[in-house]
C-alpha cells in the first residue's frame, strides 16, 4: 500500500513504525471528531430522548404479547405486566436532575463514558488542543450519560415491580416490597439494568451481534505499515449495527427471526420482547401503508436517471415524510427508521407491478432497504461511498473530495 521500500523501513525500524502509527492515531482521532461535530451530536440527542420516550409504548407492546404467550400465567409465569407502563414513566421524570449532572459533569472533566459508541481509542491530543479537539466526543459522551441513568433507572423499577408482582403481596405490602426493590436493587438487577441501558444507547448489542463487531472491528483496527486507512470508510461498526438489530426487531421483517419461534416454542419471556416488538414494528407499518401509497414517504430516490430527476424535482427529500407541505426526514426516528424504509418498498413494488419484472421489483426494494440502514448518521463513510457507486455523477465527486481527500489531509495538517 505505501511502497515496499517504505515498508521494508518500517519494519525494520520500530521508532519509525511507532511514529507512523501514531501519526495514524492522531489523525483519525482528529477525523473521528470532524465526524461526530455539528447535526451528528444534536441527532444523538433527539435519536436518544425518542427512544428514551418511546419505552412506555414499547413495555406495553410487549405486555400485549405476554398474556397470551404465558397462557394468562397458566403456562409460565409472567414478565410483563401493565403496570410497568408507568414504572417506565415516573423513571424517566425522576431521574432528568441527576442525568444532568452525569452530562455535566463529562463536559467540564472530559472523562469517557462507559463503552464509547464513537469507538474512538486513547485520547492522544492533550491538554487545552486535546480539549478543543475532542469537543465533539465530549458533548456525545455527555449526550449519551444524560440518558443513560433514566433507561437504566426505567429497567430497575421494570425488574422491581416484576419481582414485586411475583411475590405475591398485595395492596399496602406490595407498595412497601416495590419500594424497597427500587431503594435496594439486588446485584443481579443492576447488572441487568446497566446492561439494558447500554442495549438502549446502542453501545451494545446481542451476543450475535457483540460477536458480528467484534470480528469486524479487528479487521478495521488492522495495521498496514502502522496506518488504518480502512477506518475512512466504516469508522463507526458497533452503533450501526446495534441500531440496525434494534430496528429490524421492530419491523415485519422480524417474522423470519427464527430465535423466536424457537423462544416460543420453549415458553421463554424473552419471546415476548420479541413478538411485541415486532407487533409494534408492523402495526406501524400497517398504519401508514397508505400514506406511504399516496406518496407522501419516501424511502430511497429512484435509480433511473430520469426518475430520479423529476423525484428532485418534484420537491422530495430521501427517506422524508411529508407533513403538510414540508418534507421531514425520519431517519433519526427510532422504529420509524427501518420500518418506514420497508413499507416504500413493499408499495412501490405493489404499484409498480404492471410496469416491471417481479426480480426488478425485488432489486428495488432490497435497495431501498439497504439504502435506509446506510443512511444512519454512524455509517457516514459507508454511506458516501454507496452513494458514489450508485449515483457517480452527483456524488462520486463530494465523497473523493470530502471524505477521502479534504478531511484526511486537514486532519493531517492538524
Amino acid at each position: 500500500v505505501w511502497g515496499k521500500e517504505f515498508a521494508d523501513k518500517l519494519a525494520q525500524d520500530s521508532k519509525w513504525l511507532r511514529r507512523a502509527m501514531k501519526v495514524n492515531d492522531i489523525s483519525f482521532e482528529v477525523y473521528y471528531n470532524s465526524l461526530l461535530g455539528g447535526k451528528a451530536i444534536v441527532r444523538n440527542f433527539v435519536f436518544n430522548a425518542l427512544r428514551l420516550g418511546i419505552q412506555p409504548i414499547r413495555t406495553a407492546a410487549h405486555v400485549a404479547a405476554d398474556i397470551p404467550l404465558s397462557g394468562f400465567g397458566k403456562l409460565r409465569p409472567r414478565e410483563y405486566y401493565l403496570g410497568e407502563v408507568g414504572q417506565d414513566i415516573v423513571a424517566s421524570l425522576g431521574v432528568l436532575r441527576e442525568a444532568g449532572m452525569d452530562a455535566i459533569r463529562i463536559m467540564k472533566t472530559g472523562d469517557r463514558f462507559i463503552e464509547p459508541g464513537h469507538e474512538m481509542t486513547e485520547r492522544l491530543i492533550r491538554g487545552k488542543l486535546g480539549r478543543v479537539v475532542n469537543i465533539p466526543s465530549t458533548l456525545m459522551d455527555a449526550g449519551d450519560a444524560f440518558f443513560y441513568r433514566p433507561l437504566k433507572t426505567q429497567s430497575l423499577y421494570r425488574q422491581a415491580f416484576v419481582q414485586a408482582k411475583h411475590s405475591g403481596l398485595k395492596g399496602r405490602k406490595f407498595v412497601e416490597q416495590l419500594a424497597e426493590l427500587k431503594a435496594n436493587p439486588t446485584p443481579e438487577m443492576m447488572i441487568k439494568a446497566e446492561d439494558d441501558a447500554l442495549k438502549a444507547l446502542f453501545r451494545r448489542g446481542s451476543n450475535f451481534a457483540d460477536a458480528l463487531t467484534g470480528g469486524l472491528i479487528r479487521a478495521r483496527e488492522h495495521r498496514i505499515g502502522g496506518f488504518t486507512p480502512q477506518k475512512i470508510v466504516m469508522p463507526f461498526i458497533k452503533v450501526p449495527v446495534n441500531l440496525t438489530e434494534f430496528g429490524l426487531g421492530h419491523s415485519p421483517l422480524a417474522a423470519f427471526n427464527l430465535k423466536m419461534y424457537d423462544n416460543i416454542a420453549r415458553r421463554s419471556p424473552q419471546a415476548a420482547e420479541q413478538v411485541g416488538n415486532m407487533m409494534l414494528g408492523s402495526a406501524i407499518a400497517g398504519s401508514l401503508a397508505w400514506y406511504a401509497y399516496s406518496g407522501q414517504i419516501t424511502g430511497e430516490a429512484p435509480r433511473n436517471a430520469a426518475e430520479r430527476d423529476r423525484f428532485f424535482r418534484d420537491g422530495k427529500q430521501p427517506f422524508s415524510m411529508r407533513i403538510g407541505d414540508t418534507w421531514i426526514g425520519y431517519q433519526q426516528v427510532p422504529i420509524l427508521n427501518m420500518v418506514l424504509p420497508q413499507v416504500v418498498a413493499v408499495v412501490d413494488a405493489i404499484r409498480n407491478k404492471d410496469d416491471k419484472a417481479v426480480s426488478e421489483n425485488a432489486a428495488d426494494a432490497v435497495f431501498t432497504i439497504s439504502r435506509g440502514v446506510t443512511q444512519q448518521g454512524f455509517v457516514t463513510g459507508l454511506n458516501q461511498a454507496m452513494e458514489a457507486i450508485t449515483d457517480p455523477e452527483r456524488s462520486g465527486e463530494t465523497f473523493i473530495n470530502k471524505t477521502m481527500r479534504q478531511k484526511v489531509m486537514e486532519n493531517l495538517k492538524e
